[in-house]
């Protein structure tokens, strides 16, 4: 009976084992190699669309928020009315369903493509003795090497959709803010209308009882009569382009399907005063440093630029690289390292290359279109800002006091006993017409200035360093120098 090796130096058996299984081992290491680097980013895509969504709130002076979309009152808080449309809006909604697409695209992009793994075992067709195996590991070293700008472009890409999404969250609180302002003027010029038809149904009145009491003809009744279904018919059209408004605003918010009387602004929420405006100059400034849909053209830019360097190494073929164990008819063993090319023979890859070419041109074309039409389109906002303001600061100065103070003559002169009712309610009348232009006007001047904002980025307020340093920087990065 044989005693078991308990110590000494290894046995013949032994070492015959630990030769066979070296081969086993170093494929064994390098799959645990290719395992560690082969990727181990997050699939959870919730902190870039964090990012994003803290990025928006600064930008727009927000308070970000947690949780489901906040409740809707019957005062609207413009920043709470934002948030509920970003929450509840599909348009957004399908922006972060596209960034959570690229997201695991760049996820994907940072995982090597799988070793393949090729076992054979064979037999013995001349009557010999053996055990014929081979078996051998590939791994993919092209992937490897173009794996640094695959992830590039992937990144990229994933900063190009966030940008957008940060983009149309701008844009869907400028639509908001011009839906409530829309709201709130005309609910202003629905009151006014009202106090209008009022003072002619009055004035008729006073030409009726004029007639019974043989002054006024029955011309004049009519003429105030006329007058009157005048005035009633702007004061249906008033309220008509109101529930318009309201439910426009209802659509902004997400919430179109919802039978509901739209909230309104409470007091005191919309500026008063426009004197505050930046320079054209300053504010083409600001598009460069702050436009989300440029930076997104440009990352798109950058991102086609990385996928044309991967074009580049894969023009010369994929290369893989092999290890295997082989063991012959003799028992006989042996580790094989090797590599796997696809020679370039029939494709050389220059049309991928060309095609890579021509697509990174079209996107740098493309950022520079974005930042013309962007320069463009803010020009013509301030232009149209100016406009509105030059007309607004009129009526505020001179038509509205020449109204007012027509107006309060003629209810002196009649408390005096030296005009007339009729020529008060006339006045009045007038005053309130001013009234309704210079409200109309400063709805179109309140609308242009968010717009003006929206041109600029999502605010009009002074860039500030960290913006400024950051673009900076940026702008070194790309053209590989030191800020």
């Amino acid at each position: 009976m044989s005693k078991p090796h308990l110590g000494g130096a290894p046995s013949a058996t032994h070492d015959q084992s630990l030769r066979r299984r070296r081969p086993l081992i170093g494929l064994l290491l390098a799959a645990g190699v290719l395992l560690l680097v082969a990727g181990c980013r997050s699939l959870d895509p919730q902190p870039t669309i964090d990012e994003a969504h803290a990025r928006i709130a600064e930008r727009l002076e927000l308070a970000p928020t947690d949780g489901d979309a906040p409740t809707l009152g019957a005062v609207l808080d413009l920043p709470t009315a934002i948030e509920h449309a970003w929450r509840m809006h599909p348009t957004l909604a399908r922006e972060v369903a596209q960034l959570r697409r690229d997201h695991a695209d760049w996820i994907q992009a940072d995982r090597l493509p799988n070793p393949t793994l090729t076992i054979g075992v064979g037999t013995v067709l001349d009557g010999g003795g053996g055990s014929p195996l081979r078996s051998s590991l590939l791994a993919p070293i092209t992937a490897l090497i173009t794996r640094p700008a695959r992830l590039a472009a992937a990144e990229a890409t994933v900063q190009a959709q966030a940008l957008r999404l940060a983009d149309t969250a701008i844009d869907i609180a400028e639509k908001v803010t011009r839906a409530a302002i829309d709201v709130e003027y005309h609910h202003r010029r629905g009151e006014l209308e009202e106090r209008a038809a009022t003072l002619a149904a009055e004035r008729r009145e006073i030409a009726v009882a004029s007639h019974e009491a043989g002054g006024a003809s029955l011309d004049e009744i009519e003429k105030q009569t006329v007058a009157l279904a005048a005035v009633e018919d702007r004061l249906t059209a008033a309220r008509m382009t109101l529930e318009q408004a309201e439910r426009d605003l209802l659509e902004r918010l997400g919430v179109s399907g919802q039978v509901a009387v739209a909230p309104r602004l409470p007091p005191g929420s919309l500026p008063t005063e426009f004197s505050t405006l930046p320079s054209e100059s300053d504010l083409l400034g600001w598009v460069a440093l702050r436009r989300y849909d440029v930076a997104a053209a440009i990352a798109d830019a950058e991102s086609a630029g990385a996928r044309l360097r991967v074009v580049g190494v894969e023009r010369y073929g994929r290369v893989g690289g092999t290890i295997g164990l082989d063991r012959n008819f003799q028992d006989r063993e042996a580790a094989v390292a090797g590599i796997r090319w696809e020679i370039p023979l029939f494709d050389q890859g220059g049309a991928r290359v060309a095609r890579a070419e021509a697509e990174r041109d079209r996107k740098i074309a493309i950022a520079e279109e974005k930042l013309s039409t962007a320069l463009l389109e803010a020009r013509k906002a301030w232009l149209e800002v100016t406009r509105e303001q030059e007309r607004w600061l009129a009526q505020r100065d001179q038509w509205i006091p020449a109204a007012m103070r027509r107006a309060e003559l003629a209810r002196e002169e009649w408390q005096i006993g030296e005009g007339s009712r009729s020529t008060v309610i006339e006045r009045e009348q007038q005053a309130i017409a001013a009234n309704v232009l210079w409200n109309e006007s400063e709805r179109r001047l309140q609308r242009a200035l968010v717009h003006l904002a929206r041109e600029a980025g999502g605010t009009l307020r002074p860039p500030t360093l960290e913006e400024i340093e950051g673009t900076a920087l940026a702008t070194s990065d790309e053209r590989g120098e030191t800020p």
